[in-house]
């Protein structure tokens, strides 16, 4: 997916396929081992690129610090919805 344009420190929300994981070594697997989940993950942006999106979920105020980093490739996600900020008082 094409991710648009969009602010750092924008919120999102980014819905995308997660890799499906199981056991190491030969097993006959279950029928929800093979399936893929899903994500929705809502955060800031801090950087895209053409392959990736970079969100965190805290920072503080000065810009300074980041919390709760996650990266994802663009080719897993399904959606992309940049959301509206909430005007806060001082």
């Amino acid at each position: 997916m094409r991710l648009p344009k969009v602010e750092q420190w924008a919120p999102v929300e980014v819905h995308w396929q997660d890799s499906a994981g199981g056991e190491s070594g030969w097993h006959k697997p279950k029928k929800h081992e093979l399936e893929i989940d899903g994500c929705v993950t809502i955060g800031q942006v801090y950087a895209i690129r053409a392959d990736r999106i970079c969100l965190v979920l805290s920072r503080d105020t000065s810009n300074k610090n980041i919390d709760s980093i996650i990266t994802i490739p663009t080719i897993a996600i399904t959606a992309f919805h940049a959301l509206r900020r909430i005007a806060t008082r001082a």
